[in-house]
């Protein structure tokens, strides 16, 4: 077979009796976090002049456009004329001797050695998902948890325990919210502030996309299993920060610009002269309990500042207190939610001259900014815990995309390849392979009050699965136990039931809060959901920014099942009870995208092969995929890995074998 590699459009020589093998393995394809495409074994070319020039003389470290180690080069295999591979080739050293070059070391690898590599340590809070932001309103949060978008709201407890009395014989207070809409009366309802928001994944998928070059098959990512989950964004939400308009300048000041006072270029020296400056917020009736930060701005620099203010409150700031000129001030006030206020602010020269501003009735307002809270996680992370949730796999196409799908279906997209007339039978091994007794599928601890409730009540976790491979009597086999871990975190849903009555209405709610007394928050790690819209018979209150209740007959609730009713998807491990309709989830993580695989790998029957070919047919060897199946005389077996020598022909497969070959597409 004749072999031929080229480093762009040049064709690299090569020694006769070299060997260069391409391994190929399904274990690879399965962890993105490391290598998922072909590799080589370190092989070397002749130092000829030919190839001299295209690896730039790799042994002279003078020339001025040498050849960059720090980069791998643009690299095609072709057997016999025909395509085989697309990779890349990485110098690694070059043999000398009497100083000139003999030989070049060369690795050939895929298209992308891991999007480790490519991610970094970038965290989901570093993506661009700016078009998902929104204006941080009663009347958005208004309409999302009314309609499922690309960002929803939920009833996700982040300071009180939801009820809902019809009766209102449990009215709100600090620590309840009873959710019955009563018309006008201030004793129920939710504050829109209260609500929490979650993105679709699949607009996190785009994200990471297009910040990173990447472009991904749409084959997992595209099914409406996936295109309907959601992340739940951060319950810790971040402040708004609103500058303070300086509209009203009373005493005419001649050195404001706009909101900017002392703006550079603005004033005489003598009318710039200033002694002290202050600021005064003071809330309005209905947010005098509502913590805020206010601060001064000296150009960019804070310079003086109060946190977590609560009423009204001045701050003084003195000529003194500032290092150089008071120049380009500005007034800001921070929130974690909307605060209505008004705003006095004078500036006092030394000769006790004063400008005197004031704000009007204004709102510290601001943007929903989604990266901001996004859960910390790193982008890598996020990644490998949906490969590892529905055991997917990653091959790089020709055209750079990645193709991802789960590895159920790639499998059945394979086809039977017969390499019965090409075993040398001379050269055959039966192993036993890895043996495990025992696979637990884990989500990260649970921190919510119902997660913990949950698993002290149960001693399991809500959603994991601690599997164990039976023999024909029941028996747990000998073998090693293996943990597999997301990094998700599940809770436990509630649905509520009307306590005047005990009758249950289409509410459901999730908590994130501490299993102590003090009901504090707690910051969960990412949690991946589904959202249901659902009708309701009895409205919720929903208190918007001006205090009046909005009666909500259209709810986004939580759930672990893709629909309420007719579940065909799920977002456990483990066989658990809905607790929206109490329900058995039975089409799970488990046995919609693992049984498969495990039932086939942990057969009592199961064997690994090692089998060797010999001059094995060109169509077979640029043709045969991963999720191929090998027929030797009339068995059928999977691929572990293929070593391919592109110089004699030479194949060795390890193979596992399968009793029921199912190639019907999912």
């Amino acid at each position: 077979m004749i072999t031929a590699i080229y480093i762009g459009t040049k064709r690299l020589d090569l020694f006769k009796d070299e060997i260069i093998v391409i391994k190929s393995s399904v274990a690879k394809i399965e962890d993105i976090t490391k290598v998922f495409t072909d590799t080589s074994n370190n092989f070397s070319v002749p130092a000829t002049d030919n190839n001299n020039s295209i690896l730039k003389h790799f042994y002279n470290q003078n020339l001025v456009d040498g050849l960059d180690l720090r980069k791998s080069l643009d690299a095609v295999i072709e057997l016999d004329g025909v395509f085989y591979k697309k990779g890349r080739i990485q110098a690694s050293k070059v043999e000398l001797e009497s100083r000139k070059p003999i030989s070049y070391s060369l690795d050939f690898y895929g298209n992308l050695v891991s999007l480790k590599d490519i991610v970094k340590e970038f965290k989901l809070s570093d993506l661009n998902l700016s078009a998902y932001n929104f204006t941080f309103s009663s009347g958005n949060a208004l309409a999302k948890i009314q309609a499922k978008g690309d960002v929803s709201a939920t009833l996700f407890s982040k300071k009180r325990r939801y009820i809902y009395d019809s009766s209102m014989a449990q009215p709100s207070n600090a620590t309840q919210a009873n959710l019955f809409y009563n018309n006008a009366d201030a004793l129920s309802g939710v504050d829109w502030t209260e609500l929490n928001y979650s993105i679709k994944d699949i607009r996190i998928i785009e994200a990471i996309e297009a910040d990173y070059g990447i472009t991904f098959s749409r084959d997992f990512f595209g099914l409406n299993d996936f295109m309907n989950t959601f992340t739940l964004l951060s319950a810790a939400r971040k402040t708004i920060e609103s500058q303070v308009p300086l509209t009203n300048n009373l005493d005419s000041d001649p050195t404001t610009s706009g909101n900017t006072m002392l703006a550079t270029g603005f004033g005489t020296t003598p009318q710039r002269e200033t002694r002290l400056i202050n600021f005064e917020v003071i809330p309005t009736v209905a947010d005098n309990n509502k913590p805020y930060n206010m601060y001064i701005k000296n150009g960019n620099t804070i310079v003086f500042k109060y946190s977590n203010v609560v009423g009204t409150r001045l701050l003084v700031l003195e000529n003194t207190d500032v290092a150089g000129d008071l120049e380009n001030i500005t007034f800001w006030i921070e929130a974690l939610e909307p605060i209505s206020y008004n705003s006095n602010i004078q500036r006092e020269q030394t000769n006790l001259n004063e400008y005197r501003y004031t704000s009007g009735l204004r709102t510290v307002a601001g943007t929903y900014k989604i990266s901001e809270n996004m859960p910390e996680q790193k982008v890598i992370d996020y990644l490998k815990g949906l490969f590892q949730q529905y055991k997917l796999i990653a091959i790089v196409q020709d055209d750079d995309t990645i193709y991802v799908d789960t590895l159920n279906n790639y499998y059945r997209k394979g086809s039977v390849k017969n390499y019965t007339k090409h075993i040398d039978f001379e050269k055959t091994t039966v192993s036993k392979g890895l043996l495990l007794n025992k696979i637990n599928f884990k989500f990260s601890e649970p921190q919510t009050i119902l997660a913990e409730q949950f698993l002290t009540n149960n001693k399991i976790s809500y959603g994991d699965l601690e599997l164990e491979i039976l023999d024909d009597n029941g028996e747990i086999v000998e073998g090693e136990s293996l943990d597999f871990e997301l990094p998700f975190e599940q809770v436990v849903y509630e649905r509520l039931s009307d306590v005047s009555n005990g009758v249950p209405d289409n509410i459901q709610i999730t908590y994130a809060l501490l299993t102590d007394d003090t009901f504090k928050e707690v910051k969960i790690k990412q949690h991946r959901h589904y959202i249901s819209n659902r009708i309701l018979t009895n409205p919720l209150k929903l208190i918007d920014f001006n205090s009046i209740g909005q009666a909500v007959y259209n709810l986004n609730i939580p759930s672990h099942t893709n629909t309420i009713i007719a579940q065909n998807f799920s977002t456990t491990f483990g066989e658990e009870f809905e607790a929206y309709n109490g329900s058995l989830i039975t089409e799970t993580l488990y046995t919609n995208f693992h049984k498969e695989y495990i039932l086939e790998v942990f057969n009592k029957n199961r064997r690994n092969f090692n089998f060797t070919c010999k001059n094995l047919p060109l169509n077979l060897i640029t043709k045969t995929q991963l999720n191929d199946v090998i027929e030797i005389n009339g068995d059928y077996y999977r691929i572990n890995s293929i070593d391919t020598n592109i110089i004699t022909n030479e194949v060795s497969l390890n193979l596992y074998n399968i009793a029921n070959l199912n190639l019907t597409p999912l």
